[in-house]
């Protein structure tokens, strides 16, 4: 039986999880391997996943773009070409959908660097709602750092810290966007959040998913706010399912 090598990988970065002869995993962080990587793939992969390309090892990869079959046969060629024997390539959405259903069927919401609602029927995702870059990233942090500054510069909410008050406001680039969810107390920002999640839900879940139905979540900022996302989720009366911060932990216990 081959060992398996997980590869989850988004717009930010990719978690590697090698299994070792104790069916254990070893696991690391590396660079994502966004399709914008491809022609870089072989100088953004770990030098410990390097090394294993001339063993028996099955790779599953599960990436961000990689929902279309012509981009899964196009990455699992460049893998091929690197001398990776075995190689199986879904998307980021699938890996949502089996750490949240497994083999069952229902909603799982994408709510992390990236945001998308997918509809799974018996394990396999059957139709995407949003993905549409940043109009639609509502699990960002730069998103969030925006809708933080308006607030600020709209009179409708002041910090505790006027030194991060301060920072707030001259923020002009994404970088110092995304630092300012880092450096506010997100229990001075409830309320930003809560707009923010709302805002997720009315453009693609309401459409889509009716009352009293399940919706998973998976993705980091709904893990780490997961009140809110549940306060939302009440209001419209829909079941708030799983929270998973990263679907690679649920991926391992897979077989």
């Amino acid at each position: 039986m081959k060992l398996k090598i997980l590869a989850e990988s988004g717009g930010a970065k990719t978690s590697w999880c090698v299994e070792n002869e104790g069916l254990n995993f070893d696991c690391m962080e590396g660079l994502s391997l966004h399709p914008k990587y491809w022609d870089d793939l072989e100088k953004r992969l770990p030098a410990a996943v390097l090394g294993l390309i001339k063993e028996k090892y099955e790779l599953l990869f599960y990436g961000a773009g990689c929902f279309q079959k012509s981009k899964q046969e196009e990455l699992q060629q460049k893998f091929q070409h690197l001398g990776f024997s075995s190689v199986r390539i879904k998307g980021d959405v699938d890996a949502a959908a089996q750490a949240c259903l497994g083999k069952k069927s229902g909603w799982v919401a994408i709510l992390g660097s990236g945001s998308v609602l997918c509809r799974v029927e018996e394990g396999e995702v059957v139709e995407l709602f949003g993905g549409n870059g940043e109009i639609d990233d509502f699990g960002s942090g730069y998103r969030f750092g925006r809708l933080l500054q308006a607030a600020i510069s709209n009179n409708e909410r002041t910090l505790s810290s006027k030194e991060q008050e301060e920072r707030v406001k001259i923020a002009t680039t994404k970088e110092e966007y995304l630092e300012l969810s880092a450096i506010v107390d997100s229990s001075e920002t409830f309320d930003i959040h809560l707009q923010n999640v709302e805002a997720f839900i009315e453009k693609l879940v309401l459409p889509n998913i009716k009352k009293s139905q399940t919706l998973h979540f998976v993705g980091s900022y709904a893990y780490f706010h997961r009140p809110v996302v549940e306060q939302c989720l009440g209001m419209h009366a829909i079941i708030p399912g799983k929270f998973v911060a990263k679907p690679i932990e649920e991926l391992k216990k897979l077989k």
